[in-house]
């Protein structure tokens, strides 16, 4: 039982960086430099930046915003990542808790988790000197 607890744990959040490959249906592939998965949906940053995202999207979680992302972190029934130009967090899906409504602000890491998002600072400073809850 404690196996595939830890087993479901791992697979419920998960990502990771690098450079991986996405077959697609039609025998094409696409590159990806990072992705990270939740229950419902995965998403990727293809190596352009662009964001990819597959599977649930009841709240538009799987619906990504156009533009350049360094990283992006998929939560429960959300997704949030930092923008290429100006390290802003811009997150997409559900905001029952406030979990999208990332403050102003250029970070250089986001964590979306299931019903919250926490980021870092550029400047590595945040509320009490741990990061920043979105």
């Amino acid at each position: 039982m404690l196996i595939v607890l830890l087993m479901l744990v791992v697979l419920i959040h998960w990502q990771i960086t690098g450079e991986y490959l996405a077959n697609d249906n039609d025998g094409s592939a696409e590159r990806f430099k990072s992705v990270s998965t939740e229950v419902h949906h995965v998403c990727g940053v293809q190596m352009n930046g662009a964001v990819t995202c597959w599977g649930g999207s009841n709240d538009g979680q799987a619906t990504p915003p156009g533009g350049a992302f360094t990283l992006v972190s998929a939560g429960l029934m959300h997704t949030c990542g930092v923008r290429v130009e100006d390290g802003s967090v811009d997150c997409w899906g559900s905001n029952e808790q406030g979990q999208s409504s990332p403050p102003n602000g250029a970070f250089t890491s986001v964590s979306a988790g299931w019903v919250h998002t926490c980021a870092v600072r550029v400047d590595g400073q945040s509320n009490a000197g741990v990061p920043t809850k979105i």
